[in-house]
């Protein structure tokens, strides 16, 4: 069964707060995020962002840096 399947950004796909940190370069991100993230694409499910942050603009760069091979269909940071 394919699933809707809807991450925020902030302490849940990568370890820190974006607009709490602003001269972060790049996240942590846990290996087993990117598996995880992989296994479900991989499975055809639906993976969207749904994320408050005052910094959208730099959290979409981090999701094209951090996750290239994992296809988004929905992003909704604001």
């Amino acid at each position: 069964m394919k699933r809707k399947i809807i991450f925020d950004l902030d302490r849940t796909l990568w370890k820190c707060t974006v607009e709490y940190h602003p001269r972060i370069r790049l996240p942590r991100v846990d290996p087993s995020t990117r598996s995880v993230l992989w296994y479900l694409h991989q499975r055809g499910h639906s993976l969207n962002i749904a994320s408050r942050s005052s910094e959208p603009k730099k959290c979409r760069k981090f999701l094209k840096i951090l996750f290239p091979h994992i296809s988004f269909d929905n992003i909704a940071i604001y």
